[in-house]
């Protein structure tokens, strides 16, 4: 073939290829894909859980159990403050002062706890805290892993704290925001400040105090926080302990942990570190049994736990009455009087079980440590029992118990902002004076108080079970879900990464 085949015979066989650009896209076709793609981000963030169509199932581990009953905890604590806005009086004894108001089924044993609850629900806290926070490490000791365990140790010291403390002051500064921005009144003791600047560096201010824990009890801009300071000082308690006693073998380091919760329940006014003991005890006992080694270590209750294994009716007997008198205790009631003798004496209340009560509880009369001690019995036996009853097991283990675990620490959080705000409202509306009317602040003064008496009013039904706190509780929940949902996005699932890096830049000084 000649080079002149390979030349085009004529001019008009020439073609020139255009060149190879894109089309030049227009600004909103670039802008659109992106103003999509953050609206729908925007969107699944404030969709709520139960939105999601397509959510993955929740798959339970050995210890979600307690996960759901740290959510109900919480929930009783939501609850405790919810009634406590229109009726401080449920605390009280059933009948007290012959009063037909506190004869209401809102008084009754174990019905109250869905009312005032909540104190108990804390120490509920301290026991769980005490049964997940050290299981890791218990399981190395088990294993012979003792230098694991103590690299295990030193990173819970250092990420316990970021986990804790991260959500707690991060919660209190978007509470101060959200309170400067609307105008409403604030819920915290001392007032406002004239700025939001200086608001803010009160708020640094009162993180700084709050880091010293020891002397600490609890942030100005959000009083729950109090069982923060108490779950670290339990938690570094527990760390400590391990740390004392890690070389021991279980069985002495079992006899040990149980001798120092005796004492702190009864000799140390101190039923809510003994909580943490009792939890981090069970815990071991927990793994020693699901191991088979529990059957080679003599306990003092050896014989009984044999005794009842062979007797499988009296076995689930004892401990479903475990569960019932864990429930007894925890519905121990408030006393009111001028003296503790005389109060005890007019409270519908067996006397046998506040004469039980050491003497150094009643001491800072007319301080409530004296619920504590039964309170401690009562979170100690239901932990106890709950974990080998199925039914009851069960009842923790279901979506709606797993949904309040999962928020359960954002819940605890964030409800009382909600209550002193969207409740208060209702409850105005409802008909309850004392949170309205033309000497409260902006913008209650401004509501109608009782616009909706008519329909749901304040005055009518037993004590606690109004239509006015029904219809409150029925439209406040959902915004208290919904509010936990965001703050378990924004502060509480973020704390645990946080807690993890700060762990990994600690390992590189």
């Amino acid at each position: 073939m000649s080079s002149s085949s390979l030349l085009p015979s004529s001019p008009n066989e020439r073609t020139e290829k255009p060149p190879n650009n894109p089309p030049r896209k227009s600004t909103t076709t670039l802008i659109l894909p992106t103003l999509q793609t953050s609206l729908s981000t925007i969107g699944h963030f404030l969709l709520p859980e139960c939105l999601i169509v397509h959510s993955p199932p929740q798959v339970l581990h050995e210890t979600s159990w307690l996960d759901g009953l740290r959510g109900v905890a919480a929930l009783l604590v939501v609850l405790q403050h919810e009634h406590a806005m229109v009726n401080m009086g449920l605390h009280r004894c059933y009948g007290y002062g012959h009063d037909d108001e506190t004869r209401s089924l809102a008084y009754w044993p174990v019905v109250r706890l869905l009312f005032s609850g909540g104190s108990f629900a804390v120490m509920v806290f301290f026991y769980i805290s005490g049964f997940v926070v050290p299981r890791r490490m218990i399981q190395m000791l088990h294993e012979g892993r003792q230098t694991e365990y103590m690299e295990a140790l030193q990173s819970a010291i250092i990420r316990r704290h970021v986990r804790l403390l991260m959500p707690a002051f991060f919660s209190a500064l978007l509470i101060i925001v959200f309170y400067h921005i609307t105008g409403f009144e604030e819920n915290w003791s001392g007032g406002r400040a004239s700025n939001i600047f200086v608001e803010f560096l009160w708020w640094i201010l009162d993180c700084l105090h709050t880091l010293n824990y020891f002397t600490a009890f609890a942030m100005r801009y959000n009083p729950v926080t109090w069982t923060i300071v108490v779950e670290l000082k339990g938690s570094m308690a527990i760390f400590a302990w391990l740390f004392v006693v890690h070389r021991l073998r279980p069985q002495r380091r079992i006899l040990l942990t149980l001798a120092l919760s005796f004492f702190l329940v009864l000799f140390g006014l101190g039923s809510w570190f003994a909580a943490f003991f009792v939890g981090m005890l069970s815990c071991e006992l927990d793994l020693l049994n699901a191991s088979g080694e529990l059957t080679h270590i003599w306990l003092p209750w050896t014989k009984i736990s044999h005794y009842l294994a062979q007797h499988k009716r009296l076995h689930a007997l004892v401990l479903n009455a475990g569960i019932i008198l864990g429930l007894l205790f925890a519905s121990t009631p408030m006393l009111k009087g001028p003296s503790a003798k005389e109060a005890i004496e007019r409270c519908a209340w067996p006397e046998t079980l506040f004469n039980i009560v050491p003497y150094h509880y009643w001491q800072n009369w007319p301080t409530l440590e004296y619920r504590d001690f039964w309170y401690f019995w009562g979170a100690c036996l239901l932990g106890i029992s709950i974990k080998e009853v199925k039914w009851a097991k069960s009842l923790f283990e279901t979506n709606f118990a797993q949904y309040l675990g999962r928020h359960s620490f954002s819940l605890y959080l964030t409800h009382l902002v909600v209550g002193a705000t969207f409740s208060r409202i209702i409850f105005i509306l409802c008909g309850y004076s004392h949170l309205g009317g033309p000497d409260a602040n902006w913008p209650f003064d401004r509501i109608a108080v009782g616009a909706w008496h008519d329909y749901f009013p304040a005055s009518v039904g037993p004590q606690g079970l109004t239509p006015g706190i029904i219809l409150n509780l029925m439209l406040t929940l959902p915004v208290m879900f919904f509010v936990a949902e965001m703050g378990t996005k924004v502060f509480d699932r973020p704390s645990v990464r946080l807690s993890q890096w700060v762990w990994e830049w600690y390992q590189l000084l």
